[in-house]
C-alpha cells in the first residue's frame, strides 16, 4: 500500500506532469483514510492498486524508450498486467488501459505488433504461472491432481462464488453509481468498548476533501471544454494526458454499471486514483500550476493560484485528521463517532 503513493507520483511525472502538481497528486492519495484502512489490513486491493498503476506507468516508460530498454518496460508492464489480473478480475483494467497506450502510439507509428503480442502472452502466462505454483503447493487431489482440470474447477469456484452474490444482501454493499460522493462505507471493525461511551471503529471510508475535490476537478475541466476560449486552449497544451487519464477512469469504472451482483465501494479505488490523477492534471492546466520553472516547484505564477494548491492541501490533510480515528481504530465517543459519519448513509 505504500509503493502505491510514490508510483502513483510517477505516473504523473511520466504524463508530464510538473512536479508540483505530481506532488500534490500523491499527497491527496497518502492523505486518503480508505487507502490507508485498507492498507493496514492488508486487503488485496493495494495489491491491485499497486499492479494496475505499475503496468500503466511502466508503458508509458517505454514510450520514452528505444531498442531493448522500450521492450524491458513493456515486459515489465504485461508482468504487471498479469498480477493486477491476478489479483482481482477487475485487474483485466490493467491490460485495458495499457491496450489503449499502444493503439495510441500504434497510430503515431510508435509501436509493433510483436509489442501487442507480448502484452496479451505475458500478461495470460503470468497469470497461469501464479495457479501452477497455488496447486505445486498444495496437498496432492488424488490421481486425477491434472492443471487443466485444476484450473477449470477453481474457475467454476470462483464464478460460482460470484454468482451467489447475485441475489444476496449484504449491509456495506453500494450500487455502482454512489461510489463518487463516497456515500456509503464499509465497516470493517469494532473493537471492544473503552467505556460505555467510548470504543473503536474501522470503516473503509475515503477523505471526503480528496474525493469530492477530484469530481470537482473533473467537473471544472468538462466546463472549461465546453466554455471555450483560454481555459480550452490551457487544457489543449495537457489533451493526450487528460485523455488518458479520462479514459482509464471509464475503463475502471463504467464497467461496473452492467454487473447484476452486489457491489463494495473498493471496488471503485482504481477508478479513484485515476479521478484524482485526471483532476490534478486538469487543474494544474487551468490554475497555473503547470507554468513556471520545474526546478523551482514552488514558486507559483501568482498568489491566487498558491492559494487554491496549499488550500486543498490543507483541507485535505485536515479531514485525514479528522476520519483517522474510523481508520486507525482509535477509540471514539459515540458522539464522535456520529460527527464522522453524519454525511454518508449509515446502516450499523
Amino acid at each position: 500500500g505504500a509503493l502505491v503513493v510514490p508510483v502513483f507520483w510517477l505516473l504523473l511525472r511520466q504524463l508530464g506532469a510538473t512536479r508540483r502538481v505530481a506532488f500534490l497528486g500523491a499527497l491527496l492519495l497518502a492523505l486518503d483514510n480508505a487507502l490507508v484502512a485498507i492498507s493496514r489490513f492488508v486487503l488485496i486491493d493495494s495489491l491491485l492498486l499497486l499492479f494496475i498503476l505499475g503496468a500503466i506507468t511502466a508503458s508509458l516508460a517505454a514510450r520514452r524508450r528505444t531498442g531493448w530498454a522500450r521492450w524491458a518496460w513493456i515486459g515489465a508492464s504485461a508482468v504487471a498486467c498479469g498480477l493486477a489480473a491476478g489479483t482481482k478480475w477487475t485487474g483485466l483494467a490493467a491490460p485495458g488501459v495499457v491496450g489503449v497506450i499502444w493503439l495510441r502510439d500504434a497510430l503515431a507509428r510508435r509501436a509493433r505488433g510483436g509489442e501487442l503480442a507480448g502484452l496479451a502472452v505475458v500478461p495470460a502466462a503470468v497469470y497461469v504461472a501464479a495457479f501452477a505454483v497455488h496447486f505445486a503447493l498444495l496437498p496432492q487431489g488424488g490421481p486425477d491432481g491434472a492443471f487443466a482440470d485444476r484450473m477449470a474447477d477453481v474457475h467454476r469456484a470462483m464464478q460460482a462464488g460470484n454468482a451467489e452474490y447475485v441475489t444476496s444482501t449484504h449491509v456495506s454493499a453500494s450500487p455502482w453509481w454512489s461510489w463518487p460522493i463516497l456515500k456509503h462505507p464499509i465497516y470493517a471493525w469494532q473493537g471492544d468498548s473503552v467505556t460505555t461511551t467510548r470504543s473503536g471503529h474501522v470503516l473503509i471510508v475515503g477523505n471526503l476533501v480528496v474525493w469530492w475535490a477530484a469530481l470537482a476537478g473533473m467537473a471544472a475541466i468538462v466546463a472549461a471544454m465546453l466554455r471555450g476560449g483560454a481555459m480550452r486552449a490551457r487544457l489543449a497544451t495537457r489533451r493526450d494526458a487528460l485523455a488518458l487519464l479520462a479514459a482509464a477512469w471509464a475503463i475502471n469504472y463504467l464497467p461496473f454499471a452492467l454487473v447484476a451482483r452486489i457491489l463494495f465501494l473498493y471496488s471503485y479505488f482504481p477508478a479513484f486514483v485515476f479521478s484524482v490523477a485526471l483532476a490534478v492534471a486538469g487543474v494544474g492546466a487551468l490554475a497555473g500550476w503547470s507554468d513556471g520553472d520545474d526546478a523551482r516547484p514552488w514558486r507559483f505564477p501568482s498568489r491566487r493560484s498558491a492559494a487554491l494548491y496549499w488550500g486543498v492541501a490543507g483541507l485535505a490533510a485536515a479531514m485525514f485528521v479528522f476520519f483517522a480515528p474510523l481508520s486507525y481504530g482509535t477509540p471514539i465517543s459515540d458522539a464522535g463517532f456520529r460527527a464522522r459519519t453524519w454525511v454518508i448513509e449509515r446502516h450499523f
